[in-house]
């Protein structure tokens, strides 16, 4: 399985929250959430995340989560 390196952060902006992520060379999305739900989304941001990121995945299905993750998102 190869070794996948994942960021996850809050920005808080003055109207918003931006929550950025990414799997290092693959993928990078940020959301913008009202501040009243950002922790949630980012907490199941980050759950979807580490599911990811435990797996041990093919070509084929990593390229399948990032478009379902960046659609749910």
């Amino acid at each position: 399985m190869p070794f996948k390196i994942v960021r996850n952060d809050i920005t808080r902006c003055e109207r918003y929250d931006a929550i950025t992520c990414g799997v290092y060379g693959c993928m990078m999305h940020t959301a913008f959430c009202n501040k009243s739900h950002s922790q949630e989304v980012f907490d199941n941001m980050k759950k979807d995340l580490q599911e990811f990121i435990d797996k041990d995945t093919t070509a084929d299905e990593e390229s399948i989560f990032y478009e379902e993750f960046t659609s749910k998102y």
